[in-house]
């Protein structure tokens, strides 16, 4: 029966807690493991042994489950995991030592690369977020999404009102620069049109950029 459970434990640890981010979930963990022993406690003094038996006998099958994924841990860890090809360092000014890409963690890497970013956060990333840009849990994703969903939806919409006169002046001021002839600065216009909108939006008033000509600036 303890092989049985060692067993149980390094399958434990291969299939499921080898794969993917478990520092959110250690209470809900912890809250199934009680359960677990609990009802297997139970289970066995539902089948006449006593309770000191029963207890006894869950913990010895639990220490050996624990013993086993801990020690399929250990084990990947020391021999099989990825991250161990790199040097490792605490200290990350170490990277001119050693190289841009170093090993800070059991399954961590820090790069300090120019392609870093495009290789570890782009669309085709087979990368692990860290704990900092974790929402999976839903109550903190639905905190966020009700305090951010209004800056891209209704607040948008009240925007428009409060931009339009920037933009009439805009239009207005390009079409004036046009019938004069010769060419128009485009990206000037925009630059301008950018300062008052952001003045208004920002501090309450516009910073006047399209009321007077560009060369007066």
């Amino acid at each position: 029966m303890a092989a049985d459970n060692l067993s149980s434990g390094v399958l434990c640890h291969v299939g499921y807690f080898n794969r993917g981010e478990h520092h959110l979930h250690g209470v809900t963990y912890l809250k199934a493991h009680t359960v677990a022993l609990m009802g297997l406690t139970a289970l066995l003094y539902r089948f006449g042994h006593s309770p000191l038996v029963a207890f006894s006998q869950t913990l010895l099958y639990d220490i050996s489950l624990l013993c086993g994924l801990h020690a399929s841990l250990i084990f990947y860890r020391a021999f099989l995991n990825p991250p161990n090809a790199f040097p490792r360092a605490v200290d990350r000014a170490l990277h001119r030592q050693h190289g841009p890409i170093l090993r800070v963690g059991a399954g961590e890497l820090s790069g300090a690369h120019r392609h870093a970013v495009r290789d570890v956060f782009g669309g085709e990333s087979r990368c692990l977020k860290s704990a900092w840009y974790d929402i999976s849990r839903l109550q903190d994703s639905l905190l966020l999404r009700r305090v951010w969903s209004p800056a891209f939806s209704r607040a948008v919409r009240g925007y428009e009102a409060r931009i339009r006169p920037h933009r009439d002046k805009l239009v207005a001021g390009l079409d004036a620069a046009c019938e004069e002839g010769g060419s128009v600065d485009v990206d000037g216009w925009l630059a301008l049109y950018a300062w008052d909108v952001m003045g208004d939006l920002t501090f309450g008033h516009s910073f006047g950029m399209l009321d007077i000509t560009k060369e007066k600036h």
